[in-house]
């Protein structure tokens, strides 16, 4: 679904945040991108990835009230292809978040495997 303001006026913009990319000067460099676009007529909305990921609804309540606070309306009637493309477009983000946990996952096994070798002891590559 698209949306554009009724009026001039202000712009949506929505970060959706997660744990694992905002390390200090991450955050840092996101704040700063927001004041310059805030400075721009920008409004943000920030939703947290894991709860997006678990609960879409809820997540995404505070960017739909934005948008109806700001004025912005859809740019069109829904229509069915378009409801199954966002389905599809959803079902798309939900395979790829599951990917980077199990990525996530495996990274942090890999981690305690390497922690619990005792010191001194040389890893040598695999060999073919």
């Amino acid at each position: 679904m698209f949306r554009k303001p009724a009026r001039p006026g202000p712009r949506l913009a929505v970060e959706c945040d997660g744990e694992r990319w905002h390390t200090r000067e991450e955050f840092q460099h996101d704040l700063e991108r927001q004041a310059i676009l805030e400075r721009l007529g920008w409004v943000f909305v920030r939703i947290r990835g894991s709860l997006f990921f678990r609960d879409p609804d809820t997540a995404m309540r505070p960017v739909f009230a934005k948008l109806d606070h700001l004025g912005i309306e859809p740019l069109g009637q829904a229509t069915e292809s378009s409801e199954s493309e966002c389905g599809l477009l959803i079902e798309r983000v939900r395979k790829n978040a599951e990917s980077l946990r199990e990525q996530w996952r495996m990274e942090r096994e890999n981690e305690s495997l390497l922690k619990k070798e005792a010191p001194g002891t040389k890893r040598f590559p695999p060999a073919f």
